[in-house]
């Protein structure tokens, strides 16, 4: 019986403690998100908490994207909505289909550098080596004359047995882009293409678009 009192004394005792350090720092005067002395609106710790950046996977749903800037895409455009495999997929019959799709991202107020996007892909042929991805980015912003093309860095696959395995894509933003970028304001538009070698007849198929904001 002593022993289930002081227990239950104890835990009194710790929340009337927590109850009176939260009180204090919300009004003795600690530093808000505003930065300023004795802001009664936020805690110390909401502000320490609100300058955290954490990580983002953003994943692109296949179908929001638009074909070559103006058209929605769907089970008749090239590339078109389609499967592979039991999933969806955005397909490209063939390396003459190279229209790109495009999709915007945009940066929360805490990026810095380092976007990444990464693309699940497969094919209807294992040589992976015939299969490439291209893109670029539009960096716009309000009151600011239309974004251009600014050309990133492709990347080619390397899986030799892409017909029966999945193959993960990274592409890397580039310092030419990322120094026209203004956190938690621009708009970048994504555009993004198959340009597999030339005479190759394997499908490229897009199973998930991820960007990742670091």
């Amino acid at each position: 019986m002593k022993k289930a009192l002081l227990i239950f004394m104890s835990v009194v005792f710790l929340m009337a403690t927590s109850l009176a350090f939260a009180e204090v720092v919300h009004h003795s005067g600690s530093r808000g998100v505003n930065g300023k002395v004795g802001d009664s609106d936020h805690t110390w710790a909401e502000g320490w908490f609100n300058e955290l950046h954490f990580p983002k996977r953003i994943s692109v749903p296949l179908g929001s994207v638009m074909v070559d800037g103006g058209n929605d895409i769907d089970e008749g455009s090239a590339p078109a909505l389609s499967t592979a495999d039991n999933v969806a997929c955005i397909l490209y019959d063939d390396s003459s289909e190279t229209t790109g799709i495009q999709f915007p991202w945009s940066p929360s107020s805490g990026y810095v550098s380092g976007m990444q996007l990464q693309v699940l892909i497969s094919s209807s042929v294992a040589d992976g080596t015939t299969q490439y991805l291209d893109w670029s980015v539009f960096v716009q912003d309000d009151a600011t004359a239309f974004g251009s093309a600014t050309a990133q860095t492709g990347v080619a696959c390397t899986e030799a047995a892409l017909s029966t395995k999945n193959s993960l894509i990274t592409l890397t933003l580039n310092a030419t882009a990322e120094a026209l970028i203004t956190a938690g304001s621009s708009v970048v538009n994504i555009e993004l293409w198959s340009s597999g070698a030339s005479g190759s007849l394997g499908t490229t198929e897009i199973k998930a678009i991820t960007i990742l904001e670091p």
